[in-house]
C-alpha cells in the first residue's frame, strides 16, 4: 500500500471512531459543526468536505449520507480494497 493510500485509510479509520463516539464529546461536537458548515456553504474546504469527497470517490456516498458504517471491520476492509 502506498503512503498516500495508507494516509487515506487512516483518515477514514479515524472518521469511523468519530462517528461512533458519544455526541457530548468535544471531537463529535466539532465534527458536527464542520458538517453543518459544509451544508450551508457547499464550496468551503474543511476536513469534513475533503473526507466527503474522498468517500464519494471511493464509492461510499451512501455511508457519508447515513453517517453510519455498520460493521466497522468490514467497512475498513472494503476501503482498503478500493484504495
Amino acid at each position: 500500500m502506498s503512503m498516500r493510500n495508507y494516509r487515506m485509510y487512516n483518515i477514514v479509520k479515524y472518521w469511523t471512531k468519530i462517528i461512533l463516539c458519544d455526541n457530548k464529546r468535544y471531537i463529535k461536537i466539532v465534527y458536527n459543526m464542520l458538517c453543518e458548515y459544509i451544508l450551508y456553504r457547499p464550496n468551503c474546504k474543511n476536513w469534513c468536505s475533503l473526507l466527503r469527497d474522498m468517500l464519494f470517490t471511493l464509492g461510499f456516498a451512501d455511508v457519508w449520507y447515513s453517517q453510519n458504517v455498520g460493521n466497522v471491520k468490514l467497512f475498513l476492509m472494503s476501503v482498503k480494497q478500493r484504495l
